[in-house]
C-alpha cells in the first residue's frame, strides 16, 4: 500500500498505459483520477476501480482545449481535497511526415502532447505547494530523441516534453516538485 492516501491523476486512462496505471496505482492503495474523453470507457473503468474497493473518480474533456487542464485539476481538488500526482499520459500520435503535417495537424498535436502537459502542472502547482510538494510523471517516447519519418509532429512535441520535464525538475526540486519521464 506504498500510495495510501495519495490522489493521483492520470490522463489518457481510459485504455492503454494510463488504464493500466489507474488500476496499479489502485491496488497500491491510491485514489485514482481516470481522465479521457469517452464518459462510457471512464465511468466504466472508474465503476470497476470501485467494486475492487479503489477509490476512483472520473473526469471527462479534450485536451486540445485550452480550458479543460484547469477544469481537470479544479475537479480533482473538488472532488478528493487534493493532488499528490500527476501523469501526463494523453498523446495525440498522429502520423505525420514533412509533407503531410499541415497547421491543423500540428496544432492539435502540441495542444495535447505539450501545452496540455504545461497547464495542467501550472493548474496543480498551486496545490503542491500548499501541500509541501507533488509528482509529475511526463510519459515521454524514444522519438523525442530520434524521430520517426511519419511521426514528425508526434516526435517534436515528446522532444519538447523532455526538454520542459527537466527544466521543471531543475528550476522547481527544491521546492518540492519532482518531475520525471
Amino acid at each position: 500500500m506504498r500510495l495510501k492516501d495519495k490522489v493521483i491523476l492520470v490522463t489518457g486512462s481510459t485504455t492503454g498505459i494510463g488504464e493500466g496505471m489507474v488500476r496499479l496505482f489502485g491496488e497500491q492503495g491510491a485514489t485514482v483520477v481516470v481522465q479521457g474523453t469517452r464518459e462510457d470507457a471512464a465511468k466504466a473503468l472508474a465503476a470497476e476501480l470501485k467494486a475492487k474497493k479503489i477509490t476512483a473518480s472520473y473526469v471527462i474533456g479534450g485536451l486540445d482545449d485550452p480550458s479543460v487542464p484547469a477544469k481537470i485539476i479544479k475537479h480533482v481538488i473538488d472532488t478528493h481535497g487534493r493532488i499528490d500526482g500527476l501523469v501526463n499520459n494523453a498523446a495525440s500520435m498522429t502520423r505525420s511526415n514533412l509533407e503531410t503535417t499541415d497547421l491543423a495537424t500540428f496544432d492539435r498535436t502540441v495542444a495535447i502532447n505539450l501545452r496540455a502537459p504545461l497547464m495542467l502542472i501550472q493548474a496543480a502547482w498551486p496545490h503542491f505547494k500548499k501541500q509541501g510538494g507533488g509528482r509529475v510523471i511526463n510519459i515521454g517516447s524514444i522519438n523525442g530523441y530520434c524521430g520517426e519519418n511519419n511521426q514528425l509532429a508526434y516526435s517534436m512535441t515528446k522532444g519538447a516534453l523532455i526538454t520542459m520535464t527537466r527544466n521543471l525538475a531543475d528550476a522547481y526540486g527544491a521546492e518540492g516538485l519532482r518531475v520525471n519521464l
